[in-house]
């Protein structure tokens, strides 16, 4: 996106009323969603002795990790940083844009949640791409930073849920 086309959509969601306030309250809840489902799904899946809790666990820590790394290796800088900016999300990272690890990490949480139930999978993409939405229009993120967040996170969970299924 251009700078252009990245000051349209952060001038349109700055107009709400609040809209910072908004902003990062609702990039809060949905990211608690996630973690939420997250943690319970793996706590039952622990209490349950189910196969399936090795890559739940391990998938969406490899992402993390992995994309951890990555940020830290390129440090990109983030659109408010780039474009002089206020971010409407409450955020002063300076760097470490590329990829996004909110994005990757609900992303291969939803892809390793495939072995549970397909309906579990589905909710959490959609979390995961109201994040990414909210974290763009909120000026924290571009739309390559997410993007390969949701690449990166959604291959390295489904990866981890290949090798579980090939290892059975």
């Amino acid at each position: 996106m251009s700078e252009e086309g990245y000051r349209k959509l952060y001038e349109r969601a700055a107009r709400f009323p609040h809209a910072s306030a908004l902003f990062t309250i609702c990039d809060r809840v949905f990211v608690a969603l996630v973690a939420g489902s997250y943690m319970v799904i793996l706590f039952w899946s622990f209490v349950l002795k189910m196969p399936e809790t090795v890559p739940f666990l391990f998938g969406p820590a490899a992402a993390f990790a992995f994309v951890s790394i990555m940020r830290a290796a390129l440090n990109w800088r983030r659109p408010y940083e780039a474009f002089g900016t206020q971010p409407l999300i409450e955020k002063d990272t300076e760097g470490h844009s590329f990829p996004s690890r909110h994005v990757a990490s609900a992303f291969a949480i939803a892809a390793a949640s495939i072995l549970y139930d397909f309906r579990i999978t589905i909710f959490l993409a959609v979390l995961g791409g109201i994040i990414a939405v909210l974290r763009v229009a909120g000026g924290v993120h571009f739309i390559r930073d997410v993007v390969c967040g949701a690449a990166l996170g959604g291959g390295v969970g489904a990866a981890a849920v290949v090798i579980f299924l090939l290892c059975r």
